[in-house]
């Protein structure tokens, strides 16, 4: 009986040992999933970005929206794909709100899927 209880145990404890391996790589596969969606997302951003914010706001003389952010702001402010203190949602409120010199940004103008996309770029989260 203490032979058949022991070997039971035995079992057991290696069937669970295999649960947690296959547990800790799925994980480790979630991430990589979760990591490589998010570079996709910014990579995408950057792209809508060059396209539909780069004519005002590359970041090199002449440019209104550098122009703007430097007399505002201050030069190390209007490299936007520099800066580390931009997030998410106030990227998107600027962007269909306004502000100063720059105009609201209309979901016809920019589709939410796009002003996501340059938000996860510019983010620094």
């Amino acid at each position: 009986m203490v032979g058949f209880r022991t070997g039971l145990v035995a079992a057991l404890l290696v069937l669970l040992a295999g649960c947690g391996e296959k547990d800790t790589e799925g994980d480790r596969g979630a991430a990589a999933d979760k990591e490589s969606g998010a570079l996709a997302l910014r990579e995408k951003g950057q792209s809508h970005f060059e396209a539909a914010c780069l004519p005002c706001h590359c970041p090199a003389e002449g440019y209104p929206g550098t122009v703007a952010l430097i007399a505002s702001r201050g030069a190390e402010f209007a490299d936007l794909a520099r800066r580390d203190d931009l997030t998410r949602d106030y990227i998107r409120q600027v962007v269909r709100m306004g502000q100063g010199a720059m105009p609201p940004y209309r979901k016809a103008d920019l589709m939410a899927e796009e002003l996501d996309a340059i938000a996860a770029y510019l983010a620094a989260e």
